[in-house]
């Protein structure tokens, strides 16, 4: 749910952004974490059902808007 701008950066900092083919930011998205539309959009943008993905979370929050999503998730 991270601002695409500040996302964008981290992963630059951090040497992944050329590992990643797709940022939705939570600046992007009408209804925010626990909402699913987040995940749901980035499972939409690489075109694979949200129910065969695995999502990686640090929060409860997150965990629920993953796991309303459908998608495997982890914490």
């Amino acid at each position: 749910s991270t601002q695409r701008d500040q996302a964008l950066r981290s992963l630059e900092m951090a040497g992944l952004l050329p590992l990643i083919d797709v940022v939705v930011g939570g600046n992007e998205v009408r209804e925010g974490k626990p909402a699913p539309e987040i995940f749901l959009r980035c499972a939409d943008a690489i075109g694979v059902d949200a129910v065969r993905c695995v999502a990686l979370e640090d929060s409860s929050v997150g965990v629920h808007a993953a796991h309303a999503a459908r998608m495997l998730t982890i914490m």
